[in-house]
């Protein structure tokens, strides 16, 4: 769609040092369908230029459009070059910043490639073989001998239940009876 930039309101003092940086705002006239949109925003962030739909005033409607497409890029690029030929501060570009861009973008895309491997839901951590998977081993048993010995003093042997039963604390007799109802 066509669409010319009749006026352009500079901010008069622009902070570079947050992430979006509102530059100014500008009238654009849409011959085809015979409007005008008044404050039309010019923002800069991360090194590039971007033109934000204005804002409704109260109880009023507003309109939107995705700030990425080509059509709002192109009237960002020429409200940066009124922007530009009216003297307004054009935001520094400073080789450390643009640096650390690079850097983040390219760990996300590192991130990207690595999202086919399988992680674990909880940490995130990439899961590797499964120790359980392949041929199965043979268990280690081993023995240990050791010596129960109750509460009372009285010495437990290995096949003596109704000693386990006094170290446990449990009466079998009664837990029987309670399990099946009697």
């Amino acid at each position: 769609m066509k669409f010319r930039i009749s006026g352009m309101t500079i901010k008069p003092e622009i902070d570079y040092g947050y992430r979006t940086a509102h530059m100014g705002s500008g009238e654009i006239v849409l011959p085809e369908i015979r409007a005008t949109l008044r404050g039309v925003s010019l923002c800069h962030r991360d090194g590039e230029f971007f033109a934000f739909a204005p804002r409704p005033d109260k109880g009023g409607f507003g309109i939107q459009w995705d700030c990425n497409s080509p059509w709002a890029k192109s009237v960002a690029a020429e409200m940066a070059e009124m922007f530009k030929r009216m003297g307004g501060d054009m935001p520094p570009t400073t080789p450390e910043k643009a640096e650390n861009r690079a850097n983040g973008r390219r760990r996300i895309d590192e991130k990207r490639k690595q999202d086919d491997v399988p992680r674990d839901h909880v940490t995130g951590k990439p899961i590797g073989t499964d120790p359980f998977d392949g041929e199965p081993g043979e268990i280690e048993r081993r023995v240990v001998p050791f010596d129960l010995v109750s509460i009372d003093g009285n010495q437990v042997g290995e096949d003596d239940a109704e000693g386990l039963h006094r170290v446990l604390g449990v009466d079998a007799v009664s837990e029987t009876c309670a399990r099946a109802g009697l």
